[in-house]
């Protein structure tokens, strides 16, 4: 039992320095990542036989972090505009994370699983913006696929922003709202 806790955190030390080290440099080697998180480059290889096996199991981790914050909004039965503000709060400080994951944007797509979730969570947006259409909350005059390409627009400035340290999570989710909703009018 304590060399699968050993074995869990090496994997956890691996992840979070892979996320910590590409962000910062997305041409990183597996032997940078390996001395930030403390561990051999043995071990780290043990655990992701390849650069890119590494990279693909952090997005899809991202992802699924994602899919984590935004089942307790689904779970509320909030529709529309609410659930689109209730995701812009958990998605806002979840900066390091999506930063890495359009880092690395053309290795994490050639993973079929990542696009599929991907995907997935797109459609959700989308449906949220139909209700919210529906609603009379955004307008209908905008096409769907132009208010998710806007809010995932606003989203990574958002980040963007956050990670150069130029605006505070919480002012950033204020005005990822206000500039969200009065450009859907």
């Amino acid at each position: 039992m304590k060399e699968h806790a050993k074995i869990v955190q090496s994997r956890t030390a691996i992840e979070e320095a892979g996320i910590e080290v590409l962000l910062r440099n997305p041409e990183a080697s597996m032997s940078e990542i390996a001395l930030v998180a403390g561990v051999g480059r043995a071990t780290l290889y043990r655990h992701f036989e390849s650069r890119e096996i590494l990279v693909q199991t952090l997005a899809r981790k991202c992802l699924e972090e994602t899919d984590e914050l935004v089942e307790p909004i689904k779970a509320q039965g909030l529709r529309g505009r609410r659930a689109i503000e209730a995701s812009i709060d958990v998605l806002i400080p979840m900066a390091n994370r999506f930063r890495f994951l359009m880092s690395l944007k053309a290795i994490a797509a050639n993973d079929p699983a990542i696009n599929l979730i991907y995907k997935r969570q797109l459609g959700e947006l989308s449906e949220l913006v139909n209700q919210a259409q529906s609603d009379g909350e955004i307008s209908s005059t905008l096409s769907n696929e132009w208010v998710v390409s806007m809010f995932d627009a606003i989203l990574n400035s958002a980040w963007q922003l956050i990670e150069q340290g130029k605006v505070a999570p919480g002012d950033a989710a204020i005005a990822f709202k206000q500039s969200f909703f009065s450009g859907c009018q």
